[in-house]
């Protein structure tokens, strides 16, 4: 996991999902967050193009089902 990218995601989460008790793992998903709703998903979503200079695929954030694979798709687009 890049430790960079972890750093700045924690830092978003922080923000979004005022979160700062809950450390972020790659495990963590929508259910471990009570207010990881719809709403906070977009907003999860566009702070995240922006941060990172990249876009996703709505099928993509579909699939996206924990932090570990929202890190690997951030890795991806990073690189490419």
């Amino acid at each position: 996991m890049n430790k960079n990218i972890y750093l700045r995601l924690s830092k978003i989460f922080d923000d979004i999902f005022d979160i700062k008790k809950i450390k972020l793992k790659k495990t963590t998903n929508a259910k471990d967050i009570s207010n990881w709703d719809s709403i906070n998903n977009l907003k999860l979503i566009i702070i995240l193009e922006k941060e990172f200079k990249i876009k996703f695929d709505p099928n993509e954030i579909v699939e996206i089902k924990n932090v570990g694979e929202l890190i690997k798709s951030i890795e991806n687009k990073v690189k490419s």
